[in-house]
């Protein structure tokens, strides 16, 4: 793949944020502001929030520099799906339109018309998220001196994909309640762990103001994933749901930031690879 090809890539993933905001945006003018962007999902702004995040996830699997990006993009891109699929919990009358009663007196909870559809994304996302790492395995195999790297990846996404598979079947209900949240999480958490691995990287060069920005950006990442896990647990244990708007769409504006860094700055850029 040509070096013009992965810059058109890194654009690509970075307008997947562009036209999240923009639903977000424009569905805001008419409903007014949430709690969450992932309370979207509820609206007529939900096909913009599905499509955007799946988008994303294979923007980043197709991206192949080898080396330890390759594996954390690997593990971003299994988790983009699941925060697509799983729709976050929410309260009745959080979202204009939507009044439910959640089981057990529950305050928060997925709306019972919507778990049937949660059912079907996670069984599809495992089918297609299987039969992608056995075609992975088979290249592989058939090159096994293309990419030194490329064995790390296919084990920690099997690893992945395993979990979410013992999750599911042992523990759905849990799976549909708290996974939409884990993976938005742990989505996040995997970009700030590559924007420090950018900035510390030595090959290819990363000019000192690209370095600094990547520490900003993870530093940044950091400090929004663990507000939002405060938030989400105090949210838990009151049954209220407290907004984040504020720190998903800077959790968003440093994903951006850090794909234009990377198209900019060309850093982890190989003309082929296999």
């Amino acid at each position: 793949m040509g070096a013009v090809t992965y810059r058109y890539l890194r654009i690509a993933i970075a307008a997947t944020v562009v036209a999240l905001v923009a639903g977000v945006a424009i569905e805001s003018t008419r409903i007014g502001l949430l709690n969450s962007i992932s309370a979207y999902y509820y609206t007529d702004a939900r096909n913009i929030f599905v499509a955007s995040l799946i988008a994303c996830s294979l923007g980043m699997l197709v991206l192949s520099e080898p080396g330890p990006q390759r594996t954390l993009r690997a593990i971003g891109a299994l988790f983009a799906p699941l925060v697509a699929l799983i729709p976050t919990t929410t309260s009745s009358g959080s979202v204009p339109g939507l009044e439910f009663v959640c089981p057990g007196g529950a305050r928060l909870c997925v709306p019972e018309p919507f778990e049937t559809e949660v059912t079907v994304g996670i069984g599809t996302y495992l089918i297609v998220a299987a039969a992608g790492w056995v075609t992975a395995l088979v290249l592989r195999l058939r090159r096994p001196a293309a990419d030194r790297t490329s064995g790390a990846t296919l084990v920690v996404a099997a690893l992945v994909i395993a979990a979410v598979a013992a999750v599911d079947l042992l523990a759905h209900d849990w799976l549909v309640f708290w996974g939409h949240g884990l993976a938005a999480l742990a989505f996040f958490g995997v970009f700030a762990a590559l924007a420090v691995v950018n900035a510390v990287q030595r090959t290819p060069p990363v000019a000192r103001a690209a370095r600094i920005v990547y520490v900003l950006v993870a530093l940044g990442m950091v400090g929004a994933v663990v507000a939002v896990l405060v938030i989400g647990i105090v949210s838990a244990e009151t049954g209220e749901s407290i907004p984040i708007l504020g720190a998903e769409l800077t959790e968003l504006g440093l994903f951006f930031t850090f794909w234009v860094l990377q198209t900019v700055d060309g850093a982890g850029r190989k003309a082929e690879t296999a």
